[in-house]
């Protein structure tokens, strides 16, 4: 069964090209060895597009387009210019676990209000996990990975997921990694356990503390590391707060129904329990967008009245905002220092970080690559899918660029590997 969602947001159309990356004189691995380039991490580097966030399982958005462009097999894309290689993933049916599509566009309203996207839910294909892979994988992500769990054995056996990446029943992530043994590798993890908690609505319980983090990032890097040759690429992370389905709802909401384009403040349950009105600062789940106004949940139009706020399990309010953003910095403030710990034990630059913080955080102003604007808006930024969390293929070639731009400026790397084109790339799907 399709689920019909209508979002009322400003669209503009993003168009695709075809020539998929920019030139770069004699591409070089340098001392990179890209022949055993290894993935690791949660759902960003599984490749997640379009997931549909209603779903209680979150087992949603992995499917053969959204894999086919995942930024590790970008990623691989580029390095075969520099070296022949191989690189493996699962093998997805056309729509996989399911996701969500833009079916069509309506006519806006009113003057004061734009088109109003039509966005459904594709299901499952059956037997979508039957895939079992033959040979190494290069891409191991895996859909929902909190960095909590990276040591629990059998944590797989709670996810269809595991045995199609060729983890076994008593085996935890850590032991999957461990025999790949990979000579390249990406590291982006965290990131699930920051949006647990951004879609519980500020539930600390969801974030682990700093030496809980320390400690298993540490464990995943020794793991990886286990080829004393091999070379990491160590993403920190960005604030989930600036994603458009944490931000793109504003405090307050345009009344269409007399279409003069007045503004009702959004009220909102606060965290501590307090009823008050949205402030720019709070950060309103992009899913409550529906219902805004309507009779949901009685008591009066829903989120526009204070007898019947948005819940705070819907909200993360200003100090909860506060607190995650305090949390990843502490997190990405430890990643650096593990990286040039190791670093320097090694006695050369084994690992880099690359600085998706500040990436993500320029997303806010905009930015202009290869000709075209990009930012964090809904549906017109070009960077974000329709879940307003996981990436479109443009963005995955995005954020694939931010590690071939930072393999690039490193002269110890030796290497030169040409970055994407984003126009060959498309954002948001047009019906």
């Amino acid at each position: 069964m399709r689920r019909l969602y209508t979002w009322v947001f400003i669209l503009a159309l993003l168009s695709a090209s075809c020539r998929p990356s920019l030139e770069i004189p004699n591409p070089s691995a340098g001392i990179l060895a890209v022949d055993n380039f290894v993935a690791i991490g949660d759902g960003y580097t599984a490749g997640i597009s379009n997931a549909n966030l209603s779903d209680s399982s979150f087992l949603s958005g992995w499917y053969q387009e959204s894999q086919a462009n995942s930024f590790p097999k970008l990623l691989s894309h580029q390095f075969a210019y520099a070296k022949t290689l191989t690189f493996r993933q699962p093998m997805l049916s056309t729509h996989g676990n399911g996701h969500l599509f833009l079916e069509s566009m309506s006519q806006p309203l009113c003057e004061f209000t734009s088109s109003t996207p039509v966005i459904l839910t594709e299901k499952a294909d059956q037997g979508w996990t039957e895939s079992i892979p033959t040979g190494l994988l290069g891409n191991l992500g895996f859909q929902g990975l909190s960095i909590s769990d990276v040591t629990v054995p059998q944590h797989g056996l709670s996810s269809p997921i595991w045995p199609m990446l060729g983890g076994q029943d008593d085996e935890s992530y850590l032991q999957l990694i461990s025999k790949r043994k990979p000579g390249l590798f990406t590291l982006f993890v965290g990131l699930e356990d920051l949006l647990s908690f951004g879609l519980s609505g500020g539930n600390m319980e969801k974030l682990p503390s700093v030496g809980e983090f320390v400690a298993n990032f540490q464990q995943l890097l020794s793991v990886s590391m286990e080829d004393e040759e091999s070379i990491g690429l160590i993403a920190n992370l960005p604030d989930p707060g600036n994603f458009p389905f944490f931000k793109q709802i504003e405090p307050k909401f345009v009344n269409i129904e007399n279409c003069r384009g007045s503004l009702n403040p959004i009220f909102i349950t606060t965290g501590l329990g307090d009823v008050q009105e949205a402030r720019d600062a709070d950060r309103i789940h992009l899913s409550v967008a529906p219902f805004l106004g309507t009779d949901y949940l009685g008591s009066g139009p829903f989120g526009l009245s204070g007898n019947n706020p948005v819940p705070s399990d819907w909200v993360i309010d200003a100090w909860e905002h506060e607190m995650l953003r305090q949390q990843l910095l502490a997190y990405n403030q430890a990643i650096d220092s593990i990286v040039y710990t190791l670093n320097a034990k090694a006695g050369y630059q084994r690992l880099a970080v690359v600085n998706l913080f500040q990436s993500f955080d320029a997303l806010n102003d905009g930015i202009l690559e290869d000709g075209i604007d990009l930012n964090n808006s809904f549906l017109s930024g070009g960077i974000f899918s329709l879940d307003g969390i996981y990436l479109t293929p443009r963005g995955n070639a995005w954020l694939a660029n931010q590690f071939i731009n930072t393999i690039n400026h490193l002269t110890s790397f030796g290497a030169r590997i040409p970055p994407l084109d984003l126009t060959a790339y498309p954002g948001i799907r047009y019906p």
